[in-house]
């Protein structure tokens, strides 16, 4: 019915879950293409999907908590270590050679987070 209706009603039905809708080409790459991405990592992929549902149902407890978690999960993977996120910072901003605008955005989540 949701994708018969002539008027957009800001909602999807998608693995039994109503979603808000925003922009499809925002929506698909956002959130489908970066948990898709994540198949090969599990536990950080299961972390994301837990940070969107609470985001998704408003209830921000743990939204950061968990991307914080799945971000050091994929650091520790990429390097091969097992150090926290503020010990991997560096080597995984050189690893994944961002602008400079993306690395403060970056240390500046890392610094909320904390917060």
């Amino acid at each position: 019915m949701l994708d018969k209706s002539t008027l957009n009603l800001g909602v999807k039905w998608a693995d039994g879950v109503f979603y808000p809708t925003g922009d499809k080409f925002l929506d698909k790459e956002l959130i489908d293409t970066s948990l898709s991405l994540l198949d090969r990592f599990p536990n950080e992929k299961k972390n994301l999907k837990i940070a969107l549902d609470n985001y998704n149902s408003k209830s921000l407890y743990g939204v950061v908590e968990n991307c914080y978690i799945a971000v050091e999960g994929l650091g520790r993977q990429l390097l091969n270590n097992q150090k926290t996120l503020d010990y991997n910072r560096e080597d995984l901003l050189r690893l994944l050679q961002f602008s400079k605008y993306w690395d403060k955005i970056f240390i500046n989540y890392l610094s909320f987070a904390h917060e």
